[in-house]
């Protein structure tokens, strides 16, 4: 790391210890847009994505659950080992590993897996969360080939000051607790949250591997989570602005046993990470410049002492880049970008114990909007250096075009591109799996075409939108099962097409609303593999889902049921599917307030229809449980 790199993160470790000694308050669900002329990339450049946005009111009925509790209601699919357990994403037929994770413009998949284990990230460390779907890789880069998860923070200048507490209860003997504050002003502001979580997570389900399916109780799936996440913003000037965000996330659980095993499971893991961030940002008239710094650190420690496993993993990520937006006249936005990174990982398993790789990538935007702002079109490009290997350059095309004053015509067509994982390239020849130092980066095309309506007034709103996609993979890798071990191979190609379809309804009057937001897609994915002209399915990818709610507010009271469908999924490429399932939850809020102190009290039922299911197959999944949260807000500005 350079000498100026260590100095920032010198400074921000600094700030951060400072600010836990400062009186700071909640990050509230109102915030004030911010006057800064320049979007993010994803709101200038990401023409024509299909992108969903969690609404406060969902956000605030999770904010006590992980972040794969409030992705399982959307058009993703949500693969997770139980209760507890490892829970990763796919959206449109891609695997795990296609879909990233920025957090603050940054990317924090782990180098070593390229997934994200979203069970571990509670809800309440964001203040946003975003679901871009589709290819994205000449904005974001490696991995982003099926869909985006965008994580921020929020602009902390502009959100009210406050402080905040919640408790929660629930079944299976769970308790969590968040503490929130915030305090500060128009030139500088702080803030610091705490989460806690324990569950034995001793749920019942039925047991199917075993005759007439007796009801048995989860094993072996205690969990114990930490996460702390402080955030400062300095207005330097009237052009110059700081931002620096800390965040350490712990967690503790043991593995839960499968249905199958005829003994109960004993082992456990560990999981350490540490984000931090800094982004400097000088903006004046139409020019836009920022230095973007991160560093990242995961550890995961595996114990498995029935089979005498001990294993140690971690890695470390440096992140530095260099962005600017200029705009030329009203109808012209460019954008250009240099980002270095640094990747270290350290394995007992790894060929070497330690290997490292350096990422170079530089890229570029050009935005224009014709016909009075109705034709917006974008066009980005991106190359990347991996170890001094030249990788083929990616671009894209998107469009948003205005038809009617309610009408919308949106569609983009992308190259996309994934280097294969450290853990992919440099695994050991182990007793169970064996890496492949001979795999190629991931390429392909993806494009989606669709339509945007939306009518609304003062006490109506209705939104809706149908999308068609369409992926390419070439080169997609995947683990097989090679005389008695995994190993990761090229497949010949995955193809994948599919439609989205989107609606939301509001109708509100002085003390009554009701909203209602469904999402459907349908998901053809298919692997072939050594030039095969039959394809397999991607395994645990439905080809139908739907995800919708159904809130009544009523004054301060507020009611709203959720449901999700998904039909059947392939767990490999012999064996019978997983059937489908349908899931709903039921919640039941009440806000309280007076002069200084408000909060609110919710109570949830969890799959309501007491469905007996499976995300991952022989890993049980709960059966009815019901939770119960207390929220004080203390001297909020509201």
């Amino acid at each position: 790391m350079s000498f100026k790199s260590l100095t920032i993160w010198a400074f921000t470790c600094f700030l951060v210890i400072q600010l836990q000694a400062q009186k700071s308050i909640t990050d509230s669900i109102y915030t004030i847009k911010g006057i800064d002329i320049f979007s993010t990339r994803l709101e200038s450049f990401a023409l024509g994505a299909t992108v969903q946005q969690f609404d406060s009111i969902t956000l605030s009925n999770h904010k006590t659950e992980p972040l794969s509790n409030l992705l399982s209601y959307s058009g993703a699919s949500i693969k997770s080992n139980g209760a507890g357990g490892l829970s990763t994403i796919m959206l449109r037929g891609g695997g795990s590993s296609h879909t990233s994770v920025i957090w603050n413009g940054l990317n924090i998949q782990s180098p070593m897996s390229g997934s994200t284990d979203f069970s571990i990230f509670p809800v309440s460390m964001f203040s946003s969360v975003k679901l871009q779907y589709g290819g994205s890789g000449t904005l974001f880069g490696s991995g982003a080939v099926s869909g985006v998860v965008h994580l921020s923070n929020g602009s902390l200048l502009t959100m009210p000051n406050g402080s905040s507490i919640t408790f929660g209860l629930g079944s299976a003997n769970s308790k969590s607790s968040l503490v929130s504050i915030k305090d500060g002003n128009s030139r500088v502001a702080a803030s610091i949250k705490l989460f806690t979580l324990e569950s034995d997570n001793d749920y019942e389900f039925y047991n199917s591997t075993k005759k007439d399916s007796p009801k048995e109780f989860i094993s072996n799936a205690e969990v114990s989570q930490l996460g702390i996440a402080a955030d400062i913003a300095l207005q330097l000037s009237n052009s110059t602005s700081l931002s620096l965000a800390s965040w350490y996330q712990n967690s503790d659980k043991n593995l839960q046993t499968r249905m199958s095993n005829l003994t109960p499971d004993s082992s456990n893991q560990k999981d350490n990470q540490i984000y931090t961030s800094s982004n400097l940002k000088f903006t004046k008239d139409k020019i836009s410049l920022s230095i973007k710094n991160g560093f990242l650190y995961g550890d995961i420690n595996f114990i498995d002492p029935i089979n005498n496993i001990n294993a140690d993993n971690h890695f470390n990520s440096i992140i530095n880049e260099l962005e600017g937006k200029f705009r030329i006249g009203e109808n012209h936005e460019i954008l250009l970008g240099l980002n270095h990174t640094t990747e270290l990982a350290y394995s007992d398993s790894y060929i070497s114990k330690k290997v490292q790789r350096e990422r170079t990538s530089l890229f570029g935007s050009y935005k224009i909007s014709l016909i009075e702002n109705r034709l917006k079109t974008a066009f980005s490009i991106r190359d990347e250096i991996i170890d001094s290997k030249a990788t083929p350059y990616v671009f894209s095309i998107g469009t948003d075009l205005t038809l009617t004053k309610s009408l919308t015509l949106k569609g983009n067509i992308s190259k996309n591109y994934r280097i294969p994982t450290l853990n992919d390239l440099y695994w050991a020849n182990t007793t169970f799996a064996e890496g492949n130092p001979n795999l190629l980066p991931e390429s392909g095309w993806s494009a989606e075409i669709g339509l945007a309506h939306q009518i609304s007034n003062q006490n109506f709103r209705f939104e809706s939108s149908a999308t068609f996609f369409r992926t390419y993979i070439n080169d997609w890798i995947i683990w097989l099962d090679a005389q008695g071990k995994y190993k990761p191979f090229n497949a010949d190609k995955g193809k994948t097409y599919g439609g989205e379809a989107k609606v939301s309804l509001a109708v509100k009057d002085s003390k009554t609303s009701i909203l209602f937001d469904g999402f459907y897609t349908y998901t053809h994915s298919r692997v072939y593999q050594n030039q095969s002209s039959v394809g397999e399915p991607m395994i645990y990818t439905p080809n139908h889902k739907f995800a919708g709610s159904l809130t009544l507010k009523w004054q301060d009271l507020i009611v709203k049921y959720s449901h999700t469908f998904n039909y059947k999924r392939y767990i490999d490429f012999a064996s019978l599917p997983l059937p489908y399932y349908n899931l709903g939850d039921f919640s039941t809020g009440y806000r309280f307030k007076n002069k200084s102190v408000r909060g609110e009290i919710n109570f949830q039922i969890h799959n309501i229809w007491n469905t007996d299911y499976q995300l991952t197959a022989s890993y049980a999944m709960p059966l009815r449980y019901y939770s119960l949260a207390l929220t004080v807000d203390i001297n909020s500005n509201y």
